[in-house]
């Protein structure tokens, strides 16, 4: 009990007011004040508390009032009732508390403060009086002592003056002069003891007034330590109360809480746009694709017309062969390829225009046989159109090759072989190995059109594997255990299976030679290598006029050998 408390805690205490703080007064006093200001300070916090408290009641209570209930129904419309009402009660809980605030907290520490204000006058004035009626005691014992001492002081002087003129030898001795001093010795004789008496009666009645003067300030320094003993109590009993009221709080969170979470899990998009569309439906479907109607002259007049014109736009065809037709379009490939040097998705393949049977107005898919006729004579279609390839004409008409990247044209001299008066693209490529197989990481995400084709996601490792019919702009790989084709330029080549990129080219034994590249020069072909001017290389071999070799970040592939030189030790 809150008693026994108290009584323990009163136990413990070694010292007291009455024992320890005698004649230390002004320290009580001092003591008392700083108590009176901390219960200010804690008033003063626990209104504007109060404050905050009544404001936040009244706001929340006007939102929930003012809010309406939203117009939609369902399990959305179920969720938000019940956030509503959560609200709702925490308003009138919040309501509760300030309530218990003013009248269990704030008014009774308020009521503490003025009557600790009160006794504490009280046990001043009585303070006062003890020590004035101590002071006037003290004052009537002095003046009783100073009245005894000069009686003594007169007898004394009186007895002396009258034991010499009562001496046999004092001749000169008059006895009216003696009886005279005889009557004196008498009076002062008694005036003494007179004055003894009234001393000892005034020691008497100043120490009353000094056994009155300490039970009284007694008295006082217990009361003074009661209510200092009161105050702290009361302090921390408000403290407690404030805690029950924020418990209760906390516990009506708790049960509101269940309902709250109940109505939230509740809401489920499914379910109220099924409830929507069930009430809603309007059973029409979109309007049919517009068709082409050529027209016919009954006249014999050749009027414009194309009876192989299939319209095309979206959703016209399946996504699968306008992929499939996409791929062999070289300019749309090259146009991608351009595009992967920004940092956004690579624009869409545009298929390029249908081609017909005879009385098939079906345009046909483009396919790998199609492709090797296109090129059917030429080993790379891509290497005719290469700047290291092509011929310009000079003033003369004669015929000279371009340079490329401020290099020397590609194939140029030194070459000794008739090789020398073709570029090193004309010139024969070293074959890649049969069965290599390389890394790419995937630069965007790609969603396959057909079953021929796979899907990956933006940073995906793609095995790619050699193929048995290339086709320019695509790749063949494996990822996830599926096979299939995709877009070159939606990945980026980062080393052969199971190689570490290199973080420093290194001259290889037997006869690899560390080289530096002398120009700038663009890969244009699946088997040629981007190199940059000054850029360390591994080259491993050298024919024709090209060189295979490796860069610091592991990748491998062909470029001019006039482009690169060996490097100096």
């Amino acid at each position: 009990s809150r008693l026994s408390q108290a009584s323990c805690r009163k136990q413990k205490m070694s010292l007291t007011f009455a024992d320890n703080l005698w004649a230390g007064i002004k320290i009580v006093y001092d003591r008392f004040d700083t108590g009176k200001d901390t219960v200010g300070t804690i008033l003063t916090f626990l209104k504007e508390r109060i404050k905050v408290e009544e404001e936040y009641s009244k706001s929340l209570e006007k939102l929930v009032t003012k809010s309406a209930q939203i117009p939609e129904k369902g399990t959305l419309g179920t969720g938000w009732t019940a956030f509503k009402s959560f609200h709702e009660n925490a308003y009138k809980q919040h309501s509760i508390v300030l309530t218990q605030l003013q009248t269990s907290v704030f008014q009774p520490l308020a009521a503490l403060k003025k009557d600790q204000e009160k006794a504490r006058d009280t046990l001043k004035a009585e303070q006062q009086k003890l020590d004035s009626n101590l002071a006037k005691g003290r004052e009537a014992l002095a003046k009783a002592k100073q009245k005894y001492q000069k009686a003594c002081r007169d007898l004394e002087n009186s007895t002396l003056q009258l034991k010499a003129l009562e001496d046999p030898s004092n001749l000169n001795a008059k006895p009216k002069e003696v009886t005279k001093v005889r009557q004196q010795n008498a009076t002062d004789r008694q005036g003494a003891e007179q004055a003894h008496e009234a001393y000892k009666q005034q020691i008497k009645e100043f120490n009353q007034t000094q056994k009155k003067y300490e039970e009284g300030m007694r008295h006082i320094l217990e009361q003074f330590q009661d209510l200092e003993t009161k105050r702290i109590q009361k302090v921390r009993e408000i403290c407690l109360e404030f805690q029950r009221t924020q418990d209760t709080i906390v516990t009506s969170y708790k049960e509101h809480l269940p309902g709250l979470k109940e109505g939230i899990t509740a809401i489920n998009e499914s379910t109220d746009l099924q409830e929507f569309l069930n009430a809603n439906n309007t059973n029409e479907k979109p309007e049919a694709l517009a068709s082409y109607e050529p027209f016919v002259s009954d006249k014999g007049i050749d009027v414009p017309a194309d009876r192989s014109f299939t319209p095309g736009g979206e959703g016209s065809g399946s996504q699968s062969a306008r992929a499939q037709s996409a791929r062999f379009n070289p300019a749309t490939v090259k146009a991608a390829v351009e595009a992967t040097k920004t940092t956004d998705a690579p624009p869409a393949l545009t298929p390029p225009p249908a081609t017909e049977d005879a009385g098939d107005k079906t345009p046909k898919k483009s396919g790998r046989k199609d492709k090797d006729k296109a090129e059917e004579g030429s080993k790379s279609p891509r290497l005719k159109s290469s700047k290291s390839s092509k011929k310009l004409k000079d003033e003369k008409g004669e015929d000279k090759p371009e340079k490329t990247n401020d290099g020397p044209a590609a194939g140029a001299e030194p070459a000794p072989s008739d090789d020398s008066k073709k570029s090193p693209r004309e010139a024969k490529k070293p074959e890649t190995p049969k069965g290599e197989t390389k890394k790419a990481r995937a630069l965007f995400d790609y969603d396959a059109a057909d079953e021929t084709e796979i899907s990956f996601k933006t940073d995906d490792v793609i095995t790619v594997v050699p193929s048995a019919d290339p086709m320019e702009g695509w790749l063949e790989g494996e990822i996830n255990g599926n096979r299939g084709l995709f877009p070159e330029n939606y990945v980026e080549i980062i080393g052969e299976e199971g190689a570490e990129p290199a973080a420093k080219p290194a001259a290889a034994s037997g006869t690899s030679r560390l080289c530096i590249a002398l120009y700038d020069f663009v890969a244009e072909n699946e088997d040629e290598l981007t190199i940059k001017e000054g850029e360390e290389l591994v080259v491993e071999e050298e024919s024709d006029g090209w060189c295979t070799g490796t860069n610091k970040e592991g990748k491998t592939g062909l470029f001019p050998a006039n482009y690169v030189e060996d490097k100096k030790e």
